[in-house]
């Protein structure tokens, strides 16, 4: 760790797809599954809103994720 605090467990799940590329499924730090919070998350939202109402949201998500991304660092901060 950069700031000299004690080190962080992190462990990593690969799977070899088909065509022989390694592919990185899951992260676990400090014994949390991104990939298990990840289902849980997924299995409220449906719970709450139906499936048509979980994809919205991730579209919606997506969408965000998307404009955040273009836009330019410079223009972010101000």
């Amino acid at each position: 760790r950069s700031d000299g605090g004690p080190p962080i467990a992190a462990d990593w799940r690969v799977r070899r797809m088909p065509d022989g590329e390694l592919k990185i499924i899951d992260l676990r730090v400090e014994g949390i599954s991104l990939a298990e919070t990840k289902r849980q998350e997924f299995a409220s939202m449906i719970a709450n809103n139906g499936f048509a109402g979980f994809l919205d949201q991730l579209r919606g998500q997506s969408d965000g994720a998307a404009q955040a991304a273009s836009v330019p660092p410079q223009a972010a901060r101000q």
